[in-house]
């Protein structure tokens, strides 16, 4: 555990400031890759949390299941259970370890050629719907990021989300598209026509499992179009929950084996298949109380990288869609007008 006290004025914006600083020094190799850091000088004798660990222990999935030993429910929660709306493992009793041992190995023997043939698959889907558009924000990024934060309510957004045959996620995607429409727009380079690629992170984890039962990094992505030529948010949303829709049921794109890992590495620079990364994770539905304090609100921060300026990450609690937007300073200097673009996409659909 560290501590720092933010100089004043110690707002928002100074607090992710801190957060991002800090984030931006390496983690000592010869220590746990994780910290955790305690940001006093809050008004109101608030206290901010940040927990940071490298990508190699858990991804956001496995966070939320090792978050449960650090916080408990709010008032009246004792002896209701874990605080997260997690899945319980499934009871393996009456297996023998003998028998367990040759299932696994006859259906990795099976499971194996099959992923092979998938991956593949996937990969010649990714490449055939061609490469994504040219656009100003996809550069190299430097070694400096800011964050804005943006809220939307929860429940609205759900119901916004069925009520146009979607899901919470389109919505998110119809904002991000708003953003990105905004801030080309500023730069000159809006067109009617044009369809932003954005990567999607998601989960691989087996939803009967317990994410705390299986740490480490086990996630895909899926590519999803982004129409930010259309003006019209409503419309956007359609299409996009359309094409999300017919796409549900085919498995993400998985990055498998060590000489493609070190390719895309090699190529995260001046790569041509995605515009920017989303991020979007179901988190705690109740409050939550850490150190008998009350956790306010809760953000999952991402990253940049290679030449892709602008993430978002979303994390719902406690009915809240918690937004964060992190740009590279030097890329995105403008990174206003995507919050702005962003945020009044949401109020024009009634979320927030």
């Amino acid at each position: 555990m560290r501590a720092q006290a933010l100089d004043p004025p110690a707002d928002e914006a100074a607090l992710l400031e801190a957060c991002t600083r800090i984030n931006e020094r390496p983690l000592d190799r010869d220590r746990p890759l994780w910290e955790m850091w305690l940001l006093t000088g809050l008004p109101g004798d608030r206290v901010g949390l940040f927990l940071r660990l490298h990508h190699v222990i858990a991804d956001g999935v496995a966070v939320l299941g090792l978050l449960e030993s650090l916080f408990t429910g709010g008032p009246g929660a004792a002896g209701q259970g874990p605080v997260f709306d997690l899945a319980e493992v499934r009871d393996a009793a009456g297996r023998s370890p003998a028998r367990q041992g040759a299932r696994a190995a006859t259906r990795a023997g099976v499971t194996g050629a099959r992923t092979a043939v998938n991956r593949a698959a996937e990969t010649v889907e990714v490449l055939r719907a061609g490469r994504a558009p040219a656009v100003s924000f996809n550069r190299p990024v430097g070694g400096r990021s800011r964050i804005v934060l943006a809220r939307a309510d929860l429940a609205r957004t759900k119901a916004v989300a069925h009520a146009h045959g979607g899901k919470v996620n389109d919505v998110v995607l119809a904002a991000v598209a708003g953003g990105a429409r905004r801030l080309l727009e500023g730069r000159g380079e809006l067109t009617d026509d044009l369809v932003l690629r954005v990567s999607v992170i998601a989960s691989l984890r087996d939803p009967a499992a317990r994410p705390d039962g299986a740490a480490g990094n086990l996630t895909g992505v899926r590519v999803v179009p982004v129409p930010v030529g259309e003006a019209d948010p409503v419309r956007r949303l359609e299409l996009i929950a359309a094409h999300t829709a017919a796409h549900r049921g085919r498995p993400p794109l998985r990055p498998g084996g060590r000489l493609l890992r070190r390719w895309m590495v090699g190529v995260m620079n001046h790569q041509r298949m995605v515009n920017l990364l989303v991020s979007n994770l179901p988190g705690p539905t109740e409050p939550l109380v850490f150190a008998g304090a009350p956790v306010l609100e809760l953000f999952q921060l991402g990253t940049n990288q290679g030449n892709l300026a602008l993430s978002v990450g979303v994390l719902s609690y406690a009915g809240t869609l918690e937004i964060d937007v992190v740009g590279d300073v030097d890329v995105v200097p403008d990174l206003d007008a995507f919050v702005s673009g962003l945020t009044d996409t949401l109020v024009q659909l009634g979320v927030c």
